[in-house]
């Protein structure tokens, strides 16, 4: 008997320590993702702030903006794959 109540304490402290952590790594995903700027809304300076975003391209970004996805924006202007990849870290699409 006492060996099925050790299991069931295990078990149950095995539940509640993973439901914790899963709740704290979407509560830290969600506080990310709120902080993040959508990539229609970027503005001139915003862009340029940005290693490797010179004039021309931001201008051409915020000419060309709404943009769907990240292949959108690849698509519609002059920036490449790697470039894209930047953005999409301090963007949200």
């Amino acid at each position: 008997m006492k060996k099925y109540i050790a299991l069931l304490v295990l078990t149950i402290s095995l539940f509640c320590r993973e439901f914790y952590y899963q709740s704290s790594a979407n509560k830290i995903r969600r506080e990310y993702n709120k902080e993040k700027p959508h990539i229609n809304t970027a503005t001139y300076n915003d862009l340029v702030r940005i290693v490797n975003i010179k004039h021309k391209r931001a201008t051409d970004i915020i000419e060309k903006q709404p943009f769907v996805n990240k292949k959108d924006l690849i698509d519609r202007t002059i920036i490449g794959e790697g470039l894209a990849s930047l953005l999409e870290e301090k963007y949200s699409f």
